[in-house]
């Protein structure tokens, strides 16, 4: 244990030694930089905490792009802690939430703006746009600070002819969005080899009433195994589907929704599913609050045609299944952290006995300064396989998981923690070499 304990002590002793030996190295003009760089970003600056996790998020175009604040690495640092949350799009868009939390001296201010990228953009578009409503909000608090001598607002003013088409602009689309998409994975050694297609297609229309989406997909997985000079194995697993949902807005926290789906499956012994659901969702917060938090309870219930590749366990070769579930999910994002959490209950009406209960969720929570944890997984009593084959598969199809197997229960889980300190002030970018690093990482073994 001593052992074990004194190899991280070591190396973290060696990375702090050969930083402040490569620091004294340097040039004196190169020691000098930095001083500048602490005067221009002093205690008397806007300082600023970026918290933003989703797709558009780029810390260092925000770094290099709002010159005038000083990002900070730890939110109780901040003057101004940047929460940016995001949710799609009926378009295929996404719609940012962008909440503005004052702290220290501005602990009595808030803002809040909302905006969003078109389905097409791309992740420069998505970033500019994000940088462009942060520069909005952040003058604001800027000018209360002696950077306000070196602002200036500009103004980019729209044509009469591009300002009145936007007010004309007739969807010839009415509102319908399609996606078409394909995948191909290969990858093989000298023994074995595998190779993963897959083709969808969706259309979808959503308005604040309603939310329609129709969707279609294929795909085949085929593995290539060479036990030894002869013996050689070829799997093969092909799934199929075909899924309509419509949801209608009943109030600011209900709503209601129908399902029909039809579908293929060789790993689930399903041969051809087909079935429908009615649900009833009420969500426990007004839905125009959705980017920063959600509890909803659903409840569906709805039949399942099966008719089965193989005979199965209950020697049926097709049936009926009546089912209902029930699930209870939060999603809370806030500037200490963010949770996720979900139970979800489903049983046969047929035979009550037959039920599958599952729990999941993360949680990531920054506990002080520099210190944070997270925690995340997820555990399922399963006995509801009412599609498993008769009969004993072989060894090989166990190894290679061609069909699901029998299990009364499963999980899965992970739990991090991390702690960052040193400077609160460096906001350099330097993306030199970072692909051949992997991002300034690097690894201590024994």
């Amino acid at each position: 244990m001593r052992r074990l304990l004194t190899v991280p002590l070591l190396a973290l002793a060696l990375v702090v030694a050969a930083t402040s030996t490569v620091t004294a190295a340097l040039p004196l003009g190169a020691q000098a930089a930095p001083k500048a760089d602490s005067a221009r970003q002093s205690s008397e600056g806007l300082r600023a905490y970026l918290d933003c996790q989703t797709m558009g998020c780029d810390r260092d175009f925000f770094v290099t792009e709002i010159a005038f604040v000083s990002w900070t690495r730890d939110r109780a640092d901040a003057d101004i802690h940047v929460l940016v949350t995001a949710l799609e799009t009926g378009s295929g868009g996404m719609q940012y939430t962008l909440q503005f939390i004052g702290q220290r001296r501005f602990a009595s201010h808030a803002d809040t703006l909302v905006t969003s990228s078109t389905p097409d953009a791309t992740s420069d578009d998505r970033r500019r746009i994000l940088a462009r409503t942060m520069k909005q909000v952040l003058v604001r608090y800027a000018a209360a600070t002696p950077a306000t001598e070196h602002l200036s607002i500009t103004y980019d003013e729209p044509s009469a002819v591009a300002s009145a088409g936007a007010s004309m602009t007739i969807d010839p689309w009415n509102l319908w969005v399609y996606r078409v998409s394909s995948n191909g994975f290969f990858n093989g050694e000298s023994q074995t080899s595998s190779s993963n297609l897959s083709g969808n297609i969706n259309a979808m229309r959503t308005t604040a009433d309603w939310k329609i989406s129709i969707g279609a997909n294929v795909n085949y997985r085929q593995s290539n195994y060479t036990f030894d000079d002869t013996a050689k194995s070829t799997f093969i697993q092909r799934s199929s589907g075909l899924n309509v949902n419509i949801v209608k807005s009943l109030t600011d926290h209900w709503s209601a929704g129908v399902n029909a789906n039809v579908g293929h499956a060789e790993f689930n012994n399903q041969d051809l599913t087909a079935g429908g659901r009615a649900s009833i969702e009420y969500n426990f917060y007004k839905w125009k609050e959705a980017t920063q938090h959600q509890f909803v309870a659903i409840y569906a219930i709805g039949p399942t045609y099966n008719r089965y590749i193989e005979q199965t366990i209950f020697l049926k070769t097709h049936e009926t299944l009546p089912q209902h579930q029930f699930i209870l999910a939060n999603t809370t994002k806030e500037r200490w952290g963010s949770v996720d959490l979900s139970a979800t209950a489903s049983q046969y009406l047929h035979d009550l006995s037959k039920t599958n209960y599952s729990l999941s969720g993360s949680v990531d929570v920054r506990i002080t300064k520099g210190l944070s944890l997270n925690i995340g997984g997820s555990a399922s009593s399963v006995h509801d396989q009412l599609f498993l084959a008769r009969g004993d598969l072989d060894v090989k199809d166990i190894l290679t998981r061609q069909r699901q197997l029998a299990t009364s229960f499963s999980y899965f889980t992970f739990v991090g923690v991390s702690y960052t300190f040193g400077s609160i002030y460096n906001t350099i970018v330097n993306p030199r070499l970072d692909k051949l690093t992997g991002g300034s990482s690097f690894f201590f073994s024994m």
